[in-house]
């Protein structure tokens, strides 16, 4: 996961072996005023990932393996939590 401003961030892999980058993915972008995101989690075999960031009060679930997508293939299956609990979007995290 890199900052790249408070409105940006990609989330990058590279091969252990090369050291080459094998997957990117950005994260916000110029619709976004502040995107706050953290962790990425892996499932046991290391092939699936996931990744829970706030983006300007909505809340999201990024799933994502180890191939780049296109913008319109993240976001028909990015999951919107706010959606799916009923709530506002009025939450900002605490620095």
């Amino acid at each position: 996961m890199t900052k790249c401003s408070d409105s940006e961030y990609y989330v990058k892999q590279y091969s252990l072996e090369s050291y080459e980058l094998t997957f990117e993915e950005k994260v916000g972008g110029e619709d976004t005023d502040f995107i706050k995101a953290k962790d990425v989690e892996q499932n046991s075999t290391g092939d699936l990932f996931a990744l829970a960031y706030l983006n300007d009060g909505q809340f999201n679930l990024r799933t994502f393996g180890t191939v780049t997508r296109s913008l319109s293939d993240i976001q028909k299956e990015e999951f919107n939590i706010n959606e799916a609990l009923g709530l506002d979007t009025f939450t900002m995290p605490i620095s």
